[in-house]
């Protein structure tokens, strides 16, 4: 059993090939994953959604997401995130910018994703290669314990395998499609048929709000000094006063 495991240990390594070529940069076959950010003004919101939607159609791509917000009372705003074939990327870039109004920003980049795509194929091989040879040692287990031993062996190799099938797959898709982000904004001017500001009742009552409350705190303000300041002074006067007036009218009535 012993001298089985020390063989596998010894032999399950991954096998050496002879490492694969990179593409030159002029080959198309390259794996180059593109990316575009833009952020454009529009007339109409929901018409450049349309027109970018039936833009990554026709081109043979899809939408990833839309999201739109229109809470705000100066503007609508959305983002549309879509992928498109590699090969029509500059094309649906210029739909992109055709769809606007004006072009806030526009920015591209790319990454060379190619050395570890030939990487990643090269540790496949390797590790189906290693694969085969360990299901070779399961032939020859002898007892229950080498051949768990070796079904333990395959099974690393096996989610090893699945790992890097998947990354492979990944950057495959990425590299054939690019993504393009589209920010998109409405302005909003509310004017009425003269070009004058449209009547607001709710910014009018507000207003009108803040002017009540505004007058309601001066003359609190006020009630408040005359009971701190004025009354503490002015009423010893009054009360003189009272006393004055009537001591002036007690002699007249006596008369």
């Amino acid at each position: 059993g012993r001298a089985l495991i020390g063989q596998l240990v010894e032999n399950t390594d991954y096998l050496a090939l002879a490492d694969s070529q990179i593409p030159p940069a002029s080959d198309p076959n390259r794996k180059i994953i593109k990316d575009a950010n833009f952020s454009l003004e529009v007339e109409s919101l929901d018409l450049a959604l349309s027109s970018l939607n039936a833009a990554a159609a026709q081109v043979g791509g899809y939408v990833l997401e839309t999201r739109t917000d229109s809470g705000r009372e100066d503007m609508r705003y959305a983002v549309l995130r879509m992928a498109v074939p590699v090969d029509r990327f500059e094309d649906t870039l210029q739909r992109v910018r055709d769809a606007a109004k004006e072009v806030l920003s526009e920015g591209t980049s790319g990454v060379d994703v190619s050395a570890e795509f030939v990487d990643v194929q090269s540790q496949i091989a390797n590790l189906e290669a290693t694969q085969a040879r360990v299901r070779e040692f399961l032939t020859q287990a002898t007892t229950v314990e080498e051949a768990l031993q070796v079904n333990a062996r395959l099974t690393e190799i096996e989610g090893q395998l699945s790992q890097l099938k998947g990354r492979l797959q990944f950057l495959s898709q990425r590299a054939a499609f690019s993504t393009i982000t589209v920010e998109l904004r409405q302005p909003l001017v509310a004017t009425t048929p003269a070009g004058l500001p449209a009547w607001n009742p709710g910014k009018i009552a507000s207003d009108a709000y803040t002017t009540l409350a505004t007058v309601v705190q001066a003359l609190a303000t006020v009630v408040i000094w005359v009971a701190i300041v004025v009354l503490p002074i002015a009423v010893p006067f009054i009360f003189i006063g009272y006393l004055v007036a009537r001591f002036r009218r007690r002699p007249a009535a006596q008369k």
